[in-house]
């Protein structure tokens, strides 16, 4: 996954933001950004927000992934996240596209599904220091 996300993904990402400032530099009227999405399995989605929100090995394991919920991360011209008081903790940049009842009815219910289940090394490991996004 990081060979994807750090070369096509990222580079997808950036030639987007360069077109759009180029037409907008151009004399094109200013738009909106790029808007990208990505639809994955939850345990890969928990992973970049690991990364993209800077999480730990505790704050990752907290953070259930809402099925049929969309996921939104802001980012600026550099591709750096934006935080967001919409965050709900442990998250501090991404916030769930959805009613806030219907989100915590779905986490409650994967709770429920996992119970105590150990899942040690279900979660991408980066070295230390290093980050999805590079931020």
């Amino acid at each position: 996954m990081l060979p994807f996300v750090r070369g096509e993904l990222m580079a997808d990402m950036a030639a987007a933001v360069e077109r759009e400032r180029q037409r907008v530099a151009a004399g094109g009227a200013a738009g909106s950004a790029p808007t990208f999405v990505v639809v994955s399995s939850d345990n890969l989605i928990r992973a970049l927000v690991k990364s993209i929100d800077g999480l730990g090995e505790c704050d990752i394991a907290q953070v259930d992934v809402p099925y049929a919920t969309p996921l939104v991360y802001r980012f600026d011209t550099q591709l750096r996240v934006q935080p967001t008081p919409l965050a709900v903790p442990p998250l501090k940049a991404g916030w769930y596209l959805g009613d806030p009842g219907r989100v915590q009815a779905v986490q409650a219910e994967i709770q429920a599904q996992l119970g105590s289940a150990d899942q040690e090394g279900c979660e991408l490991r980066l070295e230390e220091g290093e980050t999805l996004f590079g931020g």
